[in-house]
């Protein structure tokens, strides 16, 4: 079965902040921008996942699970 794009930015922000992906999914605007070093890794995984090249300037606007989900299925 093929995994939605929401499924997968929730897996991925799970995996690499170390968050339940049911906790991810109940604060789905949840700030992720509190920590750069958190959010840096939280883009390069995602680029990686969806093999996407986010600039620094779309990168500022990233900042809870819904802002990637939305500008992933733009890019789609």
């Amino acid at each position: 079965m093929k995994k939605t794009i929401e499924s997968r930015v929730v897996s991925v922000i799970s995996k690499i902040l170390m968050i339940l992906e049911e906790d991810i999914r109940s604060r789905y605007n949840l700030n992720l921008d509190e920590d750069p070093l958190d959010m840096a890794a939280v883009i390069l995984a995602m680029e990686e996942e969806f093999n996407v090249e986010i600039s620094d300037e779309e990168a500022g606007n990233l900042k809870c699970p819904e802002d990637f989900v939305t500008y992933l299925k733009n890019r789609s």
